[in-house]
């Protein structure tokens, strides 16, 4: 059973590990802690996704059959634009009909040198096309589309943003120093580390829940074909 902690509990955790005190302002006010909370579960969330024990989500999507130009070179009948809160992919099924649907497969370089997948017809392969600054992520179709179809695309999405004290993050079990020790360490680091030993406790703490959640995903191997399109760095 997955546990739950508020936002205004893991800032008082993380405040208790790192022996200092958050308010509303100051050297720790709520908006930096709160940053920092949201990256530590944006990184936690990403860790999930790997491992693959992470909550899915399902969203469908017409395909357009034109030749219309869009941001990086495509067209309109080769992209279709990912949820605002993607993180990875879990499957991708196209329907032509109500009797007809197929599930693409994630196109590999090797693929690429099957001359029919530049021209038009039944997409067969998927690649994702990562976010930007002006873009959200995209699915490229291989073959381009010939006519519309509908995509059905399961997918792992980024955790809702904390900003109400009452707004929570839900965790597995032994995961929260993912996220409350870390914040820690980074309070800790902004400050200069004059307590070597909590500062390596406190990374210990992180360290093993992490472990946790990756042991998780090693009993869990249903879902390692997702593509995952952000790394721990741009979260930061």
């Amino acid at each position: 059973m997955a546990n739950r902690l508020t936002l205004q509990q893991l800032r008082d955790m993380a405040g208790f590990l790192a022996d200092v005190r958050i308010q509303a302002t100051g050297r720790y006010p709520h908006a930096t802690i709160d940053a920092l909370i949201n990256q530590e579960i944006q990184a936690t969330q990403l860790l999930r996704v790997e491992a693959g024990t992470a909550d899915k989500s399902v969203t469908t999507v017409n395909t357009t059959a034109s030749d219309a130009a869009q941001p990086g070179g495509y067209v309109a009948r080769e992209v279709v634009d990912l949820p605002a809160d993607f993180m990875a992919v879990s499957s991708v099924y196209v329907t032509s009909s109500p009797n007809q649907r197929t599930q693409l497969q994630r196109l590999t370089e090797s693929d690429k040198t099957n001359d029919y997948l530049y021209q038009q017809g039944y997409p067969r392969f998927y690649e994702v096309l990562d976010a930007t600054q002006t873009t959200e992520a995209r699915l490229r179709l291989w073959p381009r589309c010939d006519t519309s179809y509908t995509l059905e695309i399961s997918y792992f999405a980024a955790h809702p943003v904390l900003s109400l004290t009452t707004d929570f993050w839900e965790f597995p079990r032994g995961a929260d120093d993912s996220v409350t020790a870390a914040v820690a360490c980074r309070i800790l680091e902004s400050n200069g580390v004059v307590e070597p030993n909590q500062y390596t406790a406190l990374q210990n703490r992180v360290a093993r829940a992490r472990d946790a959640i990756t042991r998780d995903g090693r009993r869990d191997r249903g879902v390692l074909t997702m593509r995952n399109t952000r790394d721990f760095r741009r979260l930061r």
